[in-house]
């Protein structure tokens, strides 16, 4: 479990797809104040759902079971970290021209998806960009 400033971190495990690396984000509504009824970021998670390859997948959101305080988001887990700790802890290594380039256009992808739909996102920063595997990256 890794516990962020508003959220814990935990496994997940799928019965249909016991393979699929997942996470759930656990909120607790009134710290993170986050309102489960008219949150504008609860619904846009949902409408995201899984139709993006450079969007981070949310697979499901749950309230839990004392009067929405608890809010459980499952989503992909991206184990390689995020971008910032790649670019700062790399270990001496450079990320070469083609990575760049490669990380650079499926985040140009991911955020013109979300263009189309009449999403912006407000928070562009190394932080909020996960890496998949080696060589594919994806958004929160």
């Amino acid at each position: 479990m890794v516990k962020e400033a508003n959220y814990q971190l935990v496994e997940a495990k799928s019965k249909d797809y016991p393979d699929l690396p997942l996470c759930c984000r656990l909120y607790n509504a009134s710290t993170a104040k986050i309102d489960p009824k008219s949150s504008e970021y609860l619904k846009f998670l949902r409408h995201l759902g899984k139709k993006h390859g450079s969007i981070v997948a949310t697979w499901d959101i749950f309230l839990g079971e004392d009067g929405g305080q608890t809010i459980e988001i499952v989503q992909e887990y991206c184990s390689n970290g995020t971008l910032e700790k790649l670019v700062k802890e790399g270990g001496g290594k450079k990320l070469e021209e083609l990575e760049i380039s490669l990380y650079g256009w499926q985040l140009l992808q991911g955020m013109d998806f979300l263009g189309d739909i009449g999403i912006v996102h407000r928070k562009l920063k190394t932080e909020v960009f996960f890496i998949l595997n080696s060589s594919f990256l994806n958004s929160s």
